[in-house]
């Protein structure tokens, strides 16, 4: 059994809902895929996210960031009960002891230098992983640059997917959009 923390979901965690969007699509396509069986999901308090109906979940309290680690205790146990062979944190949770997977999206944090209690979950998240999961090859790259000691076999780029109604935009309305907005990195744009 693979357990997934919901705090993509928990609308007090300020969590981008972008994440939330992506890690829905992803629950959608194991369900879609027969896979319902192999994972549970962890709804924190009473938000609960328009799960696909046979989706497994099971309601755990929601998340403090002052209460992080009273939160490993109550992951844990959860793993336990579940009888999890693999953790998979959708914003920077970890449990005591089963193995757990981290989805990184971004390391302002690392780049402002911030030490705040939201950083240093996100540290500990990242450092006590079995493994990270970068959306982007940009992230991967910040990854490396600020925790060097991450073995290369430990991380992988995972892409997720792009709705079918976004198309590239054309050159000369992008050029202009990219000089208004300063966007010298190279990123993609679409439209929809």
């Amino acid at each position: 059994m693979i357990v997934i923390d919901g705090l993509a979901w928990q609308s007090s965690a300020k969590v981008p809902p972008i994440i939330g969007q992506t890690w829905l699509k992803l629950v959608e396509q194991w369900v879609t895929d027969g896979k319902a069986q192999d994972f549970a999901i962890l709804v924190r308090g009473e938000e609960m996210p328009p799960l696909p109906k046979d989706a497994f979940f099971s309601y755990i309290p929601a998340y403090k960031y002052e209460e992080a680690e009273e939160d490993r205790f109550g992951l844990q146990s959860a793993c336990d009960q579940l009888d999890a062979k693999l953790f998979v944190s959708t914003h920077y949770t970890v449990a005591l002891k089963t193995p757990s997977i981290a989805a990184v999206y971004d390391l302002q944090a690392e780049k402002l230098e911030r030490n705040d209690l939201v950083a240093q979950e996100k540290k500990l998240s990242i450092l006590t992983s079995v493994a990270c999961l970068c959306f982007s090859d940009w992230v991967l790259r910040d990854l490396k640059s600020y925790y060097p000691g991450i073995p290369s076999d430990m991380t992988r780029v995972v892409y997720p997917g792009i709705h079918s109604d976004l198309r590239m935009i054309s050159p000369l309305p992008l050029k202009k959009f990219r000089q208004e907005h300063g966007l010298e990195r190279p990123y993609v744009i679409f439209r929809a």
